[in-house]
């Protein structure tokens, strides 16, 4: 032990004029007051990382919250440009999703309305992402009852269909 107090002292250098708290220590017990517990580090080490952890949760909430409200905007604004479409021809865009939304880009009457929205051409076609990034699918509406009702009945299937009942006599 004795050697490893000269070792570190002829390493260490003198100490300098600071006052000793203990009186009478070794260079190597002074420089191991000066340093960290491992107490002391595993605790700099939990708080450092439950800080972290705190930022990365409010982070995630806060993309949570923005793609949510890009998403509202995204839908509200593609919901006015169909209904102004509706009132100027009377009529549902027919088509798959990329036609529709290049019909109501270059529709005079509804483009003003879409002027916020980006839409991306990937592989030729046109899309509008929503706040996520995933792209925007238009369903078109399903029949009115007036169109039901213009529309022929179904025809039974040999499956559907219900043998005549027999009654016992």
């Amino acid at each position: 032990m004795m050697r490893i107090c000269r070792l570190t002292t002829r390493l260490l250098g003198p100490t300098s004029g600071a006052a000793d708290p203990v009186p009478g220590r070794t260079a190597v017990a002074q420089h191991a007051w000066a340093a960290m517990t491992l107490v002391e580090l595993m605790l700099s080490v939990a708080i450092a990382s439950a800080v972290l952890g705190v930022l990365v949760l409010v982070s995630a909430s806060l993309r949570a919250g923005i793609g949510e409200d890009r998403t509202r905007q995204v839908l509200l604004t593609l919901h006015d440009a169909l209904a102004t479409y509706r009132q100027t021809h009377e009529t549902d865009p027919a088509g798959h999703t990329h036609e529709v939304i290049k019909l109501l880009f270059e529709d005079a009457a509804t483009a003003p309305i879409l002027e916020s929205l980006s839409r991306d051409r990937t592989q030729g076609a046109d899309v509008v992402r929503d706040g996520y990034g995933r792209p925007v699918r238009y369903l078109p509406p399903p029949p009115t009852a007036h169109a039901r009702a213009t529309s022929s009945p179904p025809v039974p299937t040999a499956a559907s269909a219900t043998p005549p009942q027999t009654s016992p006599t």
